[in-house]
């Protein structure tokens, strides 16, 4: 027997997805104000990890929250997006608030800055990277850490997780360096965890389909 949906349920449905939508705005106009050569507009940045926080605070059931890559046009943004809300959920949970569980939501949105300063035809390149432009792409948590580090308002933990996020707690990834025994940040781990886990497998690419939650 099929149930009935109630009119209160679909407004309940149509109020989170307005919300998603617009959290995803907000990092649409912030990533189409930032390029290499101007300076990051810290007002749209706070404004949406502000936006990102109220909304964890309104609808304690993240996967309710995490929006679907429908197209590649909008990959950038709605990736941003979950990974901030994913990231900042685990933030949460482990005691993180006030000051520090906003820059958690900075860093999260800025871990992949670094990209605006890879050629745009091996960013969007559809089939698999060569050797030359796999090296080109391995550069970017780099020049992003570079990138954040000049602008005086960002905090050092965005600078920390765009250089740490694709190292892995055992030492490997990139970029390749000797540790020394230093352990990669838990905020970086945790953007690895968002990024390179949850929200990869939910996304359709050609040749994977993507992973459902229950």
């Amino acid at each position: 027997m099929a149930l009935k949906s109630t009119g209160r349920g679909r407004a309940e449905g149509d109020d989170v997805d307005a919300l998603v939508r617009e959290n995803v705005g907000k990092v649409k106009s912030l990533f189409h104000g930032m390029n290499k050569f101007r300076r990051l507009e810290m007002v749209s940045l706070e404004d949406a990890v502000i936006a990102f926080i109220a909304t964890l605070k309104r609808e304690i059931n993240v996967l309710r929250v995490i929006s679907p890559v429908k197209s590649y046009s909008e990959y950038t943004y709605v990736h941003a997006t979950n990974v901030s809300v994913i990231t900042l959920f685990q933030a949460e949970a482990l005691g993180m608030k006030g000051e520090n569980l906003h820059d958690v939501g900075i860093a999260t949105l800025m871990h992949d800055v670094g990209k605006m300063f890879v050629p745009k035809e091996v960013l969007e390149k559809p089939g698999k990277l060569n050797d030359e432009e796999w090296n080109q792409m391995k550069q970017h948590p780099v020049a992003g850490a570079k990138y954040l580090s000049a602008l005086p308002d960002v905090p050092k933990l965005a600078m920390i997780a765009a250089f740490e996020h694709h190292m892995k707690f055992d030492g490997h990834g990139y970029p390749g360096m000797k540790r020394t025994g230093k352990k990669q940040h838990i905020v970086s781990q945790m953007v690895a965890i968002a990024a390179f886990f949850f929200d990869a497998l939910r996304t359709e690419r050609p040749s994977v389909r993507p992973w459902t939650s229950p």
